[in-house]
């Protein structure tokens, strides 16, 4: 690794987008085998001394505000491997002994998908399963995000909630969360019966089946999307795709292939961290805004081939799947903010109670669905893209995607510099759009 007396930006640049490429390959590889490589190589790189240098640099150099970001995200990174895989082997790797609906041993990703899936049991029986091994996951979580602060402490990087923070100015992550509770709580109660199984259910949208590809498949996929200009001269990688278990399946295949091709077109003639963000704000809105595309009318008549009238009854479960979905982000984001405070515990029963309608165990709170750090940054990804669609809509007509300006306007998006943060106002106008669209 260079010393600090020849680094220069651009140098650390490039350092940083192989670190970042070897960080990223190690995350993916953990949900299918233990870790047994150390990303960051057993170094100190990134860390407080390379801070420390970006830092230093002029104001007005156009590198500077991009590598504190880059920087602090994979030294914080490096710190947290050893954490990261051990919470993979609680997730994926230890077993616990289960006597029904089936008796075997199974781990909490087994439980999930036996939950899930739905043919082996009644998915509240799996979940109350899953609830009594769920206690050790979620006090791991607590415990890396309190690491998480303390290391920005140490690094005296600054102001940590703001670093996750995706939105302008002075709006918070936690209050925009609220409000989606507050503003999708008519059409929650209206549309699915009370219980954390119930809200599951209804999430998958099961009786919207019809059309779907027998298989989920890269191949499959890209011939639901279309061979379009989107795809031109692009070469998408799209790693594991999920098990087909209902609509949704692909519904989260379409997220990772917009996400994949967001990152495909990123700008090659741009530094790496100017044309890419740690948080991946603009993928994460490329995703979402394939997932909305796969959830539309328009989607199941052009590409599943669906008579107008099955069409309409498909969307109207996809639509309730769409409500279930945002109010899912909405949690996350306040369950990761209360999981930085003592305050978790206190507030997490009335929290599960707003959202699901069932009071559940503390120890459900970070566990019985994935929080990550960058929660905020899903949630806001989501409420603008749903923005972004229906201004599609508005200037290409709802057939959109099939429009090749709209293309070459998505292709134009993912070739701009990175960006990391949103309007909370573009974020309030999906938001009254996924309300509209749930009455």
């Amino acid at each position: 690794m260079t010393s600090l007396r020849d680094l220069e930006p651009i140098l650390l640049c490039r350092q940083l987008e192989a670190m970042s490429a070897r960080f990223s390959a190690f995350r993916r590889g953990l949900r299918h085998s233990p870790a047994s490589i150390d990303p960051f190589l057993g170094k100190e790189f990134p860390g407080r001394s390379h801070l420390r240098f970006v830092e230093a640099l002029p104001e007005h150099d156009p590198l500077r505000s991009q590598l504190l970001r880059w920087t602090y995200f994979l030294l914080d990174a490096r710190i947290q491997v050893p954490w990261e895989s051990h919470e993979a082997d609680l997730l994926y790797r230890r077993t616990h002994n289960v006597k029904e609906p089936l008796e075997g041993r199974f781990t909490l990703a087994d439980l999930t998908r036996l939950a899930l899936d739905g043919s082996q049991g009644q998915p509240a029986d799996w979940w109350r399963q899953r609830g009594r091994f769920e206690a050790e996951l979620s006090d791991h979580r607590r415990q890396l995000f309190y690491r998480r602060e303390e290391v920005a402490e140490r690094a005296v990087f600054g102001n940590i909630a703001g670093f996750w923070n995706p939105l302008l100015e002075t709006a918070e992550p936690q209050d925009l969360a609220e409000l989606v509770l507050r503003k999708t709580r008519d059409a929650a109660e209206s549309q699915w019966d009370a219980g954390f199984a119930e809200f599951v259910e209804a999430a998958q949208a099961r009786d919207a089946a019809e059309g779907w590809p027998g298989r989920l498949a890269p191949d499959s996929l890209r011939e639901l999307f279309g061979d379009s200009l989107l795809f031109r001269g692009v070469n998408v990688e799209l790693g594991t795709l999920p098990q087909r278990m209902n609509p949704m399946s692909f519904v989260r295949a379409a997220y990772m292939l917009g996400s994949s091709l967001s990152r495909s077109l990123s700008a090659q003639d741009l530094p790496f961290v100017i044309a890419r963000d740690p948080h991946d704000l603009p993928g994460k809105r490329m995703g979402e805004l394939f997932g909305l595309w796969a959830m539309s009318e328009t989607f199941q008549r052009r590409a599943l081939k669906l008579s107008p009238s099955q069409a309409k009854e498909s969307s109207r479960w996809l639509r309730r799947a769409h409500v279930a979905y945002v109010r899912l982000l909405a949690v996350k984001v306040i369950a990761r903010e209360l999981g930085r405070t003592k305050a978790l515990s206190e507030k997490w029963g009335s929290l599960s109670f707003t959202v699901f309608r069932e009071e559940l165990p503390p120890s459900a709170a970070l566990s019985r669905f994935e929080v990550p750090d960058d929660s905020a940054a899903r949630l806001v990804a989501h409420l603008s893209a749903v923005a972004w669609s229906a201004g599609l809509m508005e200037s290409y007509d709802e057939d959109w995607y099939m429009n090749p300006r709209a293309q070459e306007q998505l292709r134009e998006e993912a070739r701009r510099p990175a960006f990391s943060r949103i309007p909370m106002t573009e974020c309030e106008a999906g938001l009254e759009f996924v309300k509209k669209q749930s009455r």
